[in-house]
């Protein structure tokens, strides 16, 4: 009794300490984000804006807002992120909103990881830190929002799957669907992954069953009992998908990378580098290379188990997981990245890798090996971030930062023409910065345009003119065929490299900030100007 109670006593005490690694790292994790007043990302400020649009839309209380947006349809894969964002905003200033925002990712992903591997394999809860550094793929530093968001619903779809397998009744059934509909309003393909993992799970359950009873016919039946419920539960999302898809435009194919790009890709840990690629690959390939050990250490124990004659545990629950990690690869591979909404090959790849680890977490290990294999990829995330930290901190953290208090010398209900000089492929959507606390149209919006986000632009739009011109050379905003009513650019921002200012491409910009505009505003280490239209305003409000 003595001894039985010792080994309960040594395994309470690994647990604890298991427990308190995943939840330290989880804290740096979080650390990390709240370390600066806004997580600068390529899309993220886009999403800020457009989501405090929305709710002031929903509000109707700002009437220029909608003299130019219109709330698109409710069926739409995007809207979790702009709801989220929308509601936390309109009861807290945006960069803590965000921070909020951001905080819930990843806990969310970090526990619902997690929460998946304690019911494929509990005996490896110390593999679950594998999760924290492909938190941090390149698509969520680049603002993927709803697409990193997406993985949660996945992992917990699949938990909550599991865990009632044969005991579903109309409230498991009723939560299911839930999940389900929130994967399709994050991400459309990982809903479509979804769909794969669920629909193979039951066929291979099945076969299973066959093998066993031999009776064809109950099998069959079940099988189609199964996958009906699956397409009742999952019958909302798919009626929305639809209704997506057929008013959808892409954009026509472009061209791909590479076949010998993308296997460097692969190699280099390429989904896990976010800035800069000399800094931060010398870790990204060493966590890639602890995998491979991981999978070959699993790949070893499952032959030795079939040369003593033990098959059953060749087989694991989490192997379902290899046809789409298959089907994920291949498209990789196959679909050009200028596909559908855009860097396709992107999101396959982090479709891959995070399939890929929660069954890597399944597998059979050494205690000992495994613990210190974990430590050593946790070690790895740590410096990645750190080389994160670096790339952002004192620059683009702090360009955010700028722009966002530059807002205060533009008057609320304006038309904002921003003109981006910046040398920093990130800061394409900084612009944004300037609306996400308070009712601004900033003609530079990336949403509006491509039609599958909740803020569309209206049919009809104001003729919108920078002095007397309604287009320049080199600068172009939105104008629609209707256009009726005339009005003037209220502002003009211009930001990055201002020394490009000078050459000849912008003599026409120049121009008419000469003639037409005033300065407001400048930052101390000259990176933005603020241009106000000499036409005074009806109804302007004082600077905030």
């Amino acid at each position: 009794m003595e001894k039985h109670n010792n080994q309960i006593n040594t395994l309470k005490r690994i647990l604890w300490q298991e427990r308190t690694l995943f939840f330290v790292v989880l804290a740096v994790n979080l650390s990390y984000v709240f370390s600066m007043k806004f997580f600068p990302s390529l899309d993220g400020p886009a999403h800020l804006h457009n989501s405090k649009v929305l709710f002031d839309l929903f509000k109707g209380s700002q009437a220029v807002l909608n003299e130019f947006f219109s709330i698109n349809a409710f069926y739409l894969p995007n809207w979790f992120s702009h709801i989220m964002l929308g509601a936390l905003g309109s009861i807290m200033p945006a960069w803590l909103a965000e921070k909020i925002f951001l905080a819930g990712y990843l806990v969310g992903i970090a526990y619902s990881f997690r929460l998946l591997v304690k019911q494929l394999s509990p005996d490896n809860l110390h593999l679950t830190v594998l999760i924290f550094p492909f938190a941090y793929t390149h698509l969520f530093c680049i603002g993927f929002y709803n697409y990193s968001f997406s993985f949660i619903f996945l992992f917990l779809t699949l938990y909550y799957w599991l865990k009632t397998k044969g005991n579903r009744r109309l409230k498991e059934l009723v939560i299911l669907s839930v999940w389900i509909t929130l994967t399709y309003f994050s991400g459309i393909l990982t809903y479509g992954f979804l769909g794969i993992i669920l629909g193979v799970t039951i066929c291979i359950n099945q076969v299973k069953e066959f093998v066993v009873s031999r009776d064809a016919k109950k099998r069959l039946t079940a099988l189609g009992k199964e996958l009906g419920m699956l397409f009742l539960i999952s019958l909302p999302s798919l009626l929305m998908m639809a209704a997506f898809f057929y008013q959808a435009d892409f954009l026509p194919a472009g061209k791909g990378y590479s076949g010998s790009e993308l296997l460097n890709w692969l190699n280099d840990g390429r989904i896990l580098i976010a800035y800069v690629f000399s800094w931060e690959v010398i870790y990204t390939r060493s966590i890639i290379h602890i995998i491979l050990i991981i999978i070959a250490f699993d790949l070893f124990f499952r032959y030795k188990d079939f040369r003593k004659g033990d098959r059953s545990s060749i087989y694991r629950p989490a192997d379902i997981l290899l046809i789409p990690i298959l089907v994920s690869i291949i498209l990789y591979f196959a679909v050009p990245d200028d596909s559908g909404a855009r860097m396709m090959t992107w999101r396959f790849l982090a479709l891959f890798y995070l399939l890929l680890i929660v069954w890597i977490a399944s597998a059979r290990l050494e205690k000992g090996p495994s613990k210190v294999l974990a430590l050593l990829i946790v070690l790895l995330h740590f410096g990645l971030l750190a080389n994160h930290n670096k790339a952002i901190k004192g620059g683009i953290a702090e360009h955010a930062k700028a722009i966002n208090l530059a807002s205060s010398y533009i008057e609320k209900g304006s038309v904002v023409l921003p003109v981006n000089l910046s040398d920093n492929w990130l800061e394409l959507h900084f612009a944004s910065y300037l609306g996400v606390d308070k009712p601004l149209v900033i003609l530079e919006n990336y949403e509006t345009d491509v039609g599958w986000f909740p803020v569309q632009w209206k049919d009809s739009l104001p003729d919108l003119r920078l002095g007397d011109q309604s287009m320049l050379k080199h600068l172009n905003w939105k104008r629609t065929a209707t256009t009726q009513e005339k009005r003037p650019i209220d502002f003009v921002f211009v930001y990055g490299n201002l020394s490009k200012l000078k050459e000849k491409k912008w003599d026409d910009l120049n121009e008419m900030l000469i003639q037409h505009y005033q300065v407001v505003s400048s930052s101390d280490k000259n990176y933005f100007v603020v241009y106000r239209s000499n036409l005074k305003r009806v109804n302007s409000d004082k600077p905030q």
